[in-house]
């Protein structure tokens, strides 16, 4: 679910910034649980649950919210398919973002 509570000015450039990074720090994320390093995991869900935030406040932000807690305690086992669970929530929501990055540049 897109979410503008927080963001009520669409802006297209935010939203092209959100597209083109947040694979790479899914990413991060995925590298961080087959690396079982769980500060980086803890950093690099922070990093896309602040960017996300922007945009929705549904599972995406959920899913980042517990694989940061999850990389902060140390607790690996479940990330990998909370990671894969996020990923295909973001590619859910990656139509819906270029929608409205359109409606803002029209």
């Amino acid at each position: 679910m897109i979410d503008l509570y927080y963001w009520p000015t669409p802006n297209g450039h935010k939203i092209t910034l959100f597209l083109e990074e947040y694979p790479q720090q899914l990413w991060r994320i995925h590298d961080a649980v087959t690396g079982g390093n769980g500060g980086e995991l803890q950093r690099a869900a922070h990093m896309l649950k602040a960017s996300v935030g922007i945009f929705s406040d549904g599972a995406a932000v959920e899913l980042t919210n517990r694989l940061e807690s999850l990389g902060a305690e140390g607790r690996l086992a479940d990330a990998q398919t909370l990671a894969d669970e996020l990923e295909r929530e973001l590619e859910r929501l990656r139509p819906a973002l270029a929608e409205l990055r359109m409606e803002c540049v029209a």
